[in-house]
């Protein structure tokens, strides 16, 4: 008898089993009547992130039959059931099975049975048309009885939704949705191929998708579905998404009918009151995303507005006529093109009243464009046609105001010929509003920039230390006052005067010597914005000052976030007191208690006001007087450079850069080529370059590791190829990028290089030792030991070639892939979208979030991916991400080789139909990328004589098979008799492994690693290979011209490549933490464990790593927080490191070990940059330690990572107690040695470790700790 209060177990519900998924629904059924529309609902990571609803096929198609229909019912959720001798199950049922199981639907709505007397209105009146026919009862047919019939009417179904949303849309429109891609509108009878069997349609290119719901099973599905079956199917195609399963991966899902994913709003929609089928069936969402006018439905949240800081990154100074950089605002900002303009009451004129007016009117337009229905930040939609960004550009709003407001001309708003402005001051900003605008230009005029800027932010002095002259001039830039010229007042931008000046040797001078401190740039900010903006802005008294405090805070806090981190304008108006800002209420309603309507208007204002301050006056206040860039050791850290001190610097350097890459084209010239094709140029930029420090590998001579070590400020060129183009002579509307352009190339050479794996014996040239990836590595790394004998003695070579890119032949690469690598004579390409799940939305459809969801679900990311074919390959897009070509020939199982054999929870479109490009034509568009590779610098255009863009996405893939055609020309000797004698005795073996340009030989024969050592040193010239000497490195003793090569130290065991660490003796693998070129990076190196729990001996004090985090400081930091912690873990996590088949247990110890330490480490610093009243307790510190280390176990341990082709034979054997004692030591040594603000964090690491290692109170782990820490203290050795 059940237990008093107990509940009762609930009826089945109509949802049947989702065979073969990893995150079925819940089995529990309930009755029809007791079913909710969530109750049975699988959270999938994305889509339940744009649909309310998510249901398997069965579950739809329960819920939709009639409530009359109770037999079709039964026998819909019973179909399936296991087969017995007597009851075989047949191949077809089989497949409906798995067509109602494991296919979703999802939709912005809820499902309601047909109405058992509805006609369905106008669909079933052009149903009836269309068809021609006469339905009949097939209730009685038999599932395996599909007649020829029942294929037909599926058909004629499938014809029917396409041809009914095309009569939905507009004729100047092409439907958005999937079953429509391909078919136009017309007769097409200039071509028979293309006429279809659709009224009014022809068919441009094959659809996929409506050939896979003609096909088997959906004809039989729609024999099973009965009376109802056309109705039920012809809402299914119009109304909602259909998803089916993708064999390989894990949950991965193919879009086939709906509109696709990628458009709908990552957001999904209330669920409406009324039914899905309002309006004969088809599916009417709560809201529309967008609307004619390109207005929001619903304005962004401040929350969902983040400044783009990457507009004040790489700004070029202004110039004036004699080439020297001016400050302050540019000449185009609004204040300097709309100047305030004073009047003398004895002499008025009307006409400068009225300029003085429109000045002041198209200021406040741009400071509240909302309030003129202007585009803005809150309502309008981006054009991403004209932004490569994630808002609008408002620098230069003239055109948008001439076209709404103006009459008459153009030129600057104080000039003769400015345009006559018909808009009427919005009351809300009339008097007082307008008043302190008319103030802020006054001040502005009055603003002196370069003084401010030379008091806050004054040239080095390690500068103008060298160059001081005998006349006394103590800077190389003599600042001009701004008071004393009168020309440097126009338009509020001040000049600065440069004498001659000598060649300032900048030897010894280190980036950040030359670098303005972020806290000088702040302050200068802050004191521009303090004369700039007026006081009464901020509100009066006490309030005002306060608010006027929080807003320079914020500008503190803007100019000193690290380079991917961003700031909300939620952030920024938060603490701002409202009520105390009186220009923001009516004059009427000043001292009133305000309403609703009135609170929120106050709010629009404000926030307009508080985005233009930063995304119009401090960013462009930053651009205008900093060059802000990265360097190349320094990670996410920004420098800011004043503009003149830059220009000095970087000025040398790119003179150096076009004579040694570049030539100088006629303007002419250069116009003719860009116009004669779709690539456009690119341009450069230099990024500052710290040289390596010394990295613990001293030769015997005692010689440094760092190279030369002269000093200087070194300087690499950057080209950026995924940037948008202009496609205008305006340069307002953007074209695809150069990388886009190249996409074609570039899928075709990933095709070539698959089938090259697996012709690999027929063609070992092609390929060579090229590796795509550090992983790559692993495998190989693996099977060469394998082959060796215990105690085989190996030689280490490795060997880096000086800037490989820049020095490779154009010619020779171009015949080689034209010749050699593109096998066929013609491809096709196609198009698709892969939208894939974020890792909180992960966690949230898995139910592991370690906490509520708040705030907006995380951003979708979505990418569109292209691949290749060779003629005639007939396979559709769910082929090839379920299985590839390779996985046919070699008889790995389905999905062991398919596109999405990585991925998971991925949502697939098929988007675009093929498009064939002969050979000739990819050669073509590829030789025109190399050989005619323009660069614009400044105002003049330049063709890069040498090497290979760098930046492009083909760069890595020519250099590859360009270098393994070296390796069959020079470097056979290696492989010679290589791998043939499994004893050892009497041969040797070679493995040499390249990625991009690092070679690193092993080998048995001391012979062999120093010939290939003197090979490489003399240098290839018909390949430009010229090897970098002070970065080669051996682990025995070497002389090659006289001179002895840099030898690793005898204490150390392992061997540096690529970030990791090849035992010298096992080639076990570990990571190589100590090798950094970053200082503010924690070393790892010589790892010691502490017993007492004093956690890694660095040798040293920590170093700071706050340039290796970026902190997000948004509405749910928490979340931010413990994401980023498990993600430290889940970068480290390769197979490679924690393979029990490959390392000791001592090396995966280790590496375990010192991942949680780095993790540790990471989340001390992120803890530590965290604002006060943001910083997480200590409990919620403990959740996410256990969480970290519940993620951790499950990785390394998952059948997920076994599975994998490349981590075949992977296995860990570490047990969870292991993995428990190992991140509580990590985590207690690196918190120990910061115990403030930890204390009941350390206390409870204690306990852990207490209760772990039993201390005779309970039962010891798998490995005792005794044990664990006796394997750890040989770390030290290592």
């Amino acid at each position: 008898m059940a237990k008093k209060g107990s509940k009762k177990r609930k009826a089945p519900s109509d949802g049947g089993p989702a065979a073969n998924h990893p995150n079925p629904p819940a089995n529990k059924r309930q009755k029809p009547s007791q079913t909710n529309n969530t109750s049975t609902q699988w959270r999938h990571p994305v889509l339940s992130q744009h649909y309310n609803t998510v249901l398997t096929l069965r579950q739809y198609v329960l819920k939709s039959l009639p409530s009359s229909s109770r037999l079709r019912r039964k026998k819909i959720r019973n179909i399936g059931p296991a087969a017995t001798e007597e009851k075989p199950v047949s191949e077809i049922e089989q497949s409906v099975v798995k067509l109602l199981d494991n296919s979703y639907v999802a939709l912005n709505g809820h499902v309601s049975p047909l109405k058992e007397g509805d006609k369905n209105g106008e669909v079933r009146q052009k149903w009836v048309a269309f068809t021609q026919t006469q339905r009949q009862d097939d209730s009685r047919v038999s599932l395996g009885d599909a007649t020829m019939s029942c294929i037909c009417m599926q058909s004629e179904i499938v014809d029917f939704v396409v041809w009914l949303i095309f009569s939905r849309t507009k004729e100047s429109d092409r439907p958005q949705h999937l079953l429509c891609d391909g078919f136009r509108r017309g007769t097409g009878h200039h071509n028979l191929r293309n006429q279809c069997s659709i009224p009014g349609l022809f068919s441009a290119f094959p659809n996929n998708n409506v050939q896979v719901l003609k096909d088997s099973p959906w004809p039989q599905l729609l024999t099973l579905l009965g009376n109802s079956g056309q109705r039920l199917m012809i809402d299914l195609l119009v109304g909602c998404s259909v998803f089916v399963p993708v064999a390989a991966g894990h949950g991965n899902l193919l879009q086939i009918t709906g509109t696709p994913i990628f458009e709908i709003s990552h957001e999904p929609e209330p669920e409406p009151e009324s039914s899905v089928r309002k309006s004969n069936g088809k599916q009417q969402p709560a809201r529309k995303n967008r609307r004619e006018n390109d207005t929001l439905a619903h304005p962004r949240l401040p929350s969902e507005i983040s400044f783009i800081r990457s507009r004040m990154m790489y700004a070029r100074p202004a110039l004036n006529s004699k080439g020297l950089v001016s400050f302050g605002l540019r000449h185009i900002h609004v204040l300097n093109r709309c100047p305030f303009i004073s009047l003398d009451a004895a002499a008025e004129d009307e006409a400068l009243s009225k300029k003085k007016d429109e000045n002041t009117l198209k200021v406040m337009m741009y400071i509240f464009p909302r309030q003129f229905s202007l585009h803005n930040v809150f309502t309008s939609m981006v054009d991403f046609k004209k932004t490569s960004q994630k808002l609008m550009d408002y620098t230069m709003r003239e055109e948008e105001i001439v076209k709404m407001f103006g009459v008459g001309g153009g030129g600057k708003c104080g000039g003769n010929k400015g345009v006559n402005l018909r808009a009427k001051i919005p009351k809300r900003l009339r008097g007082q509003t307008k008043e302190l605008v008319e103030k802020l230009q006054k001040l502005h005029g009055r603003c002196s920039y370069s003084s401010i800027l030379q008091h806050y932010c004054p040239v080095p002095s390690v500068i103008s230390d060298q160059v001081n002259s005998p006349v006394g001039d103590t800077s190389v830039i003599n600042l001009r006052k701004a008071q004393s010229r009168a020309g440097s007042k126009k338009k509020g931008r001040k000049s600065l005067q440069e004498k001659p000046k000598p060649e300032i040797n900048l030897d010894g001078v280190a980036l950040p010597d030359l670098a303005t401190p972020a806290s000088r740039v702040s302050a200068f900010c802050q004191a521009v914005a303090q004369k700039l903006i007026p006081n009464q802005l901020w509100g009066v008294g006490q309030a005002g000052a306060r608010n006027q405090e929080v807003f320079l805070k914020q500008v503190d806090h803007f100019v000193k976030l690290r380079r991917f981190e961003s700031l909300s304008l939620h952030e920024v108006v938060q603490n701002i007191q409202v009520s105390s800002l009186e220009w923001l209420s009516p004059p009427s309603l000043r001292g009133v208690r305000s309403s609703a309507t009135d609170t929120q208007k106050r709010h629009e204002i404000l926030n307009e006001f508080l985005y233009y301050l930063f995304d119009s006056l401090l960013i462009p206040l930053i651009r205008s007087n900093f060059y802000v860039t990265e360097s190349n050791a320094h990670r996410h850290k920004i420098f800011f450079f004043r503009h003149d001190v830059w220009k000095y610097v970087a000025e040398p350097a790119m003179r150096g850069l076009k004579d040694r890459m570049f030539e100088e084209v006629r303007l002419g010239e250069a116009m003719r080529i860009l116009e004669g094709r779709k690539m456009k140029f690119s341009q450069v930029r230099l990024l500052p370059k710290v040289p390596a420090a010394a990295v613990g590998v001293l030769g015997g001579s005692g010689e440094s590791a760092g190279g030369s070590g002269s000093g200087g400020i070194q300087m690499r060129p950057i080209t950026n190829l995924r940037r948008k183009q202009p496609i205008n002579k305006r340069g307002n509307l953007l074209g695809p990028s150069i990388n886009t352009i190249l996409t074609p190339v570039q899928v075709v050479l990933r095709h070539e290089r698959l089938n090259l794996r697996l012709e690999q014996m027929q063609h070992p040239s092609l390929l060579g030792s090229s590796m795509f990836s550090v992983g790559d590595m692993y495998s190989r790394v693996k099977s060469f030991r394998s082959q060796l004998q215990p105690g085989t003695r190996l030689f280490f070579a490795k060997v880096d070639v000086q800037a490989a890119f820049d020095m490779i032949p154009q010619d020779a690469v171009i015949k080689l892939m034209a010749g050699k690598v593109m096998s066929s004579g013609q491809y096709d390409v196609a198009k698709y979208v892969e939208v894939k799940p974020s890792v909180a939305a992960m966690d949230r459809a898995s139910g592991t979030s370690v906490s509520k969801p708040k705030g907006p679900p995380p951003r979708v990311p979505r990418r569109w991916q292209a691949r290749a074919m060779a003629p005639g390959d007939g396979s559709s897009l769910l082929d090839a991400l379920s299985h590839s070509r390779s996985s046919e020939d070699t008889g790995e199982g389905r999905g062991s080789r398919g596109i999405a054999r990585n991925k998971s929870g991925t949502i697939f479109v098929d988007t675009a139909p093929r498009k064939a490009y002969s050979r000739h034509e990819l050669c073509a568009l590829m030789a025109s990328h190399i050989k005619q590779n323009m660069v614009k610098v400044g105002k003049k255009f330049y063709r890069q004589k040498e090497g290979i863009p760098q930046g492009s996405v083909l760069s890595s893939v020519l250099c590859n098979y360009f270098y393994a055609d070296l390796e069959g020309m020079y470097l056979g000797f290696v492989h010679e008799n290589g791998g043939t004698d499994k004893t050892g005795k009497g041969g040797k073996m070679s493995l040499l492994l390249r990625l991009i340009d690092d070679f690193l030989l092993i080998t048995t024969d001391k012979e062999t690693a120093g010939r290939f050592v003197r090979t490489m040193h003399a240098g290839v010239p018909e390949y430009g290979v010229r090897v970098s000497p002070g970065k080669t490195l051996v682990n025995f003793h070497l002389e090659v011209g006289g001179m002895t090569v840099k030898r690793i130290r005898k204490e150390e065991t392992g061997f540096p490549y690529c970030g990791t660490l090849v035992d010298m003796k096992t080639l076990e693998l570990v990571k190589d933490r100590g090798h950094v070129k970053d200082p503010g990076i924690l070393p790892f190196n010589h790892l010691q464990f502490s017993p007492a729990g004093q956690g890694i001996n660095s040798g040293g004090a920590m170093a700071d790593i706050s340039n290796a985090l970026t902190v997000e400081y948004g509405r749910v930091p928490g979340q931010s927080f413990r994401r980023k912690v498990l993600n430290s873990f889940r970068i480290q996590a390769h197979a490679m490191f924690f393979d029990s088949s490959f390392n000791s247990s001592i090396t995966l110890l280790s590496n375990l070990y010192s991942s949680f330490a780095e993790c540790a480490t990471k989340m001390w610093g992120y803890i530590k940059s965290m604002p006060k009243t943001k910083k997480p307790t200590a409990a919620f510190i403990i959740q996410t330690i256990e969480k970290l280390v519940e993620a951790a176990f499950a990785i390394l341990t998952s059948a997920a990572r076994r599975e994998k082709k490349q981590d075949e034979g992977y296995v860990c054997n570490v047990g969870k107690t292991q993995v428990d004692w190992l991140a509580a030591k990590a985590f207690l040594g690196e918190l120990g040695r910061r115990q403030s603000g930890f204390g009941e964090v350390i206390k409870w690491l204690a306990v852990w470790i207490e209760r772990l290692e039993g201390n005779g109170k309970g039962k010891k782990g798998e490995v005792g700790g005794l044990r664990l820490e006796r394997e750890l203290k040989k770390i030290g050795g290592r």
